[in-house]
């Protein structure tokens, strides 16, 4: 997925999902344009509950592809849809960004 600067406020991509309570890992690569340091800021959250959604900034690679993990937890109780969101804080002001190999699974213990 290529992401272009532009003047746009709220999520680039929005995902409602239906997964079961529990811990999940979300692993994506992503790799900036050059110039400066993009951020790719991912939500994750109850959809009809409103409680306090899961914020992550992440830096998108300078230099070749980074990979990232982010991990959060669906609650057992009032949470039967969740919502996941892929938005860039500084948008107007930076170059493109790329994100690829978006993942979505649950955490093992280890």
């Amino acid at each position: 997925l290529r992401i272009s600067a532009g003047a746009r406020s709220g999520p680039i991509l929005s995902q409602r999902l239906v997964l079961g309570p529990g811990r999940y890992v979300l692993r994506f690569r992503s790799q900036g344009g050059p110039g400066r340091t993009v951020t790719l800021r991912w939500t994750f959250g109850c959809a009809a509950s409103g409680a306090s959604p899961v914020v992550a900034d992440v830096p998108a690679g300078r230099v070749g592809w980074q990979e990232s993990a982010l991990q959060f937890t669906v609650p057992i109780q009032d949470c039967p849809i969740q919502r996941l969101a892929l938005a860039r804080p500084d948008a107007i002001h930076s170059p493109e960004v790329w994100v690829d190999d978006v993942r979505l699974e649950p955490a093992t213990a280890r």
